[in-house]
């Protein structure tokens, strides 16, 4: 069974330069959504295995790359992305202070 992926404007070049020819199409609008989705799972899963300080900064780019597309998708500016985050800072605070609460009993799924 064939395995799709959302991938970077510039993989296929590179995929055929290297001598692969796997094939490629232009993602249709109405799954264009679902495939951003999964590809931002694809990214901070490869985050978060990251170990090495050059690794953790490649997939953090991968990530923001992808949010950013995602959001541009659903007309969301970054300058919105940022002044929720401000705000969030703001009402919330940040993880500076490195707290962990703890919960009586298992953690829901």
């Amino acid at each position: 069974m064939p395995y799709e992926k959302l991938v970077r404007d510039g993989i296929p070049l590179i995929m055929q330069e290297a001598g692969s020819e796997p094939g490629f199409r232009i993602a249709r609008t109405r799954e264009l959504s679902t495939l951003m989705r999964r590809k931002i799972w694809e990214e901070v899963d490869e985050l978060m295995r990251a170990r090495k300080r050059e690794k953790i900064v490649e997939e953090s780019a991968d990530v923001l790359e992808i949010v950013e597309a995602y959001c541009e998708l659903h007309g969301i500016t970054m300058d919105e992305v940022m002044r929720a985050k401000k705000q969030k800072l703001k009402e919330k605070g940040g993880f500076e202070k490195r707290i962990v609460v703890k919960f009586p009993g298992r953690r829901k799924v």
